[in-house]
């Protein structure tokens, strides 16, 4: 309950839709590490998939629940020039990392 209410009072509709899509499918995956798409979260938050600019918003996101602690991720080199995004931790409890 805690954690939905920091971000329900601290950020907009897309962050909590955002938040609950990564924790879903970290669970859906045995918690562990998994592959995402920027596209697939742009999507599934109801945002344009085919508008680069769109992938700011996607980021923005991802910084503030990385910054209380909800998700961890990496970029990772996997073809000679195809980077992906993983998502290696999430968390339903808020952390904050800045203190």
């Amino acid at each position: 309950y805690e954690t939905l209410r920091k971000l329900n009072n601290s950020l907009n509709e897309k962050s909590i839709s955002l938040f609950v899509y990564l924790l879903k499918r970290y669970i859906a995956n045995g918690e562990k590490e998994y592959a995402v798409t920027m596209s697939q979260m742009k999507s599934f938050v109801g945002i344009a998939t085919s508008t680069t600019s769109n992938n700011e918003v996607i980021t923005d996101i991802l910084e503030v629940l990385t910054l209380l602690g909800l998700v961890k991720y990496e970029y990772r080199k996997v073809e000679k020039d195809k980077t992906m995004m993983f998502i290696t931790h999430m968390s339903n409890t808020v952390r904050r990392t800045d203190v």
